[in-house]
């Protein structure tokens, strides 16, 4: 085997390489995206090896074949560009983008003895493959790695076009049949697509591993029952502050009589007013809201700077949500509520301590009835009621009073 071919090999190894890293990549994070672009690597490396072998079997038998395999490369190529981009595919299109280029490429094969225009028909009919995902996923990259994936794939469709009118500009002759140089063509042919599809499929699998990176990260501080920020994820973004003074109100939520309903309908009811609450709490979690689920039945919510009293009114809002929702199970129907303790961060107090004064506030709830609001000055108002003679009254006010002032 001569040098040059050990170099063709070269670009189905790498294809095969790439594939078993797509396919690396869905069994860990399931994605059709990956799926295709493991086969359209497969296919590749398959029509390489066709392309360094068929020059032993008849058109038919051997360059007909291996254009069609270039085909599905290409074809599949342009249908993960643009599922993963525009979140459809071009399936349509493509078969019969495909079918032209294998008709015209055959009859090419089979009725002109020229090689130039059949080399220069399975390029132009790859490269119409190609530019159906070019112009799928116009438009759609976002972050600046998958603009550099999109124009990484539009080079390869490009390159499609150019390199045989290129070729053909370097012989001086036109496209003479005494001109085709099929060893160039063959080697162009290899180092440029091979190189394209290395940066395309590096950049890809980087980008998909990111992805999955992003993912674990979410993971880590996401309650998978409600979707909201688990506690782990919600203290980091209480305990640092959502803005630069770190003013916010905070509002703690309990839902009432959580046990008795897992008791009375279930514990997979239960889970489905988890799941509810969650749901309803994304929904008021708009611009720098912070909603979390952290403990079996309790919920909280940060608002920057929003003042007490906009965080009390919201609590209510929320309260009253929370009594319309009806839950229908496989053999149940109810209702459920929930109290509520709403506290303001002082300047210069910790998280943990705004935290404690609602929680204060929130037991002020559950002890009046539950399914109600207590805000952090109703702390005082219900030390007081509960002072026994005017003296504990008097102490229990100048407390208060020095608290305040501090």
């Amino acid at each position: 085997m001569i040098a040059e071919d050990y170099f063709q090999l070269l670009n189905p190894l790498v294809f095969i390489l790439f594939a078993i890293g797509f396919f690396c990549i869905d069994s860990f994070r399931p994605s059709r995206v990956a799926l295709i672009f493991g086969f359209s690597y497969v296919f590749g490396a398959l029509a390489f090896v066709a392309d360094i072998v068929n020059e032993a079997f008849p058109p038919f038998i051997g360059a007909v074949p291996t254009a069609m395999l270039y085909a599905i490369t290409a074809a599949l190529g342009s249908t993960g560009l643009s599922l993963r981009y525009s979140g459809r595919t071009q399936w349509l299109i493509l078969l019969c983008v495909a079918i032209a280029h294998i008709g015209i490429y055959a009859y090419l094969n089979f009725g002109v003895a020229n090689l130039w225009w059949r080399s220069i028909s399975a390029n132009f009919g790859a490269g119409a493959i190609f530019a159906v995902g070019v112009w799928a996923a116009f438009g759609k990259a976002r972050t600046p790695l998958d603009k550099a994936i999109y124009w990484l794939f539009a080079f390869n469709c490009l390159q499609c076009f150019l390199r045989p009118l290129i070729l053909v500009d370097m012989t001086g002759a036109g496209l003479a049949p005494a001109a085709y140089n099929e060893q160039l063509f063959v080697m162009t042919l290899h180092l440029t697509v091979g190189v394209c599809a290395f940066l395309f499929g590096a950049a890809l699998l980087i980008a998909s591993s990111l992805e999955i990176a992003d993912d674990l990260q979410k993971a880590s501080i996401t309650d998978s029952l409600s979707g909201l920020r688990n506690r782990r994820g919600f203290d980091s973004i209480a305990s640092e502050g959502p803005n630069s003074d770190g003013a916010y109100s905070l509002i703690l939520i309990d839902i009432d009589n959580f046990k008795r309903i897992n008791d009375t309908y279930g514990h997979g009811f239960g889970d489905n007013v988890i799941a509810e609450m969650g749901a309803l709490l994304d929904e008021y979690a708009v611009g720098d809201r912070v909603a979390g689920r952290i403990g079996g039945e309790e919920f909280a919510m940060l608002l920057p700077d929003e003042p007490l009293h906009d965080a009390r009114d919201l609590a209510d809002a929320l309260r009253h949500d929370v009594e319309r929702i009806v839950l229908r199970g496989a053999s149940a129907c109810a209702s459920f509520t929930a109290s509520f303790g709403v506290a303001q961060r002082l300047s210069g107090e910790t998280y943990i301590s705004t935290l404690s004064r609602a929680d204060k506030a929130l037991y002020v709830s559950k002890a009046s009835g539950r399914n109600r609001v207590s805000c952090e000055t109703d702390l005082s108002v219900e030390t007081l009621r509960r002072a026994t003679t005017p003296r504990e009254r008097r102490r229990n006010r100048s407390a208060d009073i020095i608290a305040r002032l501090a």
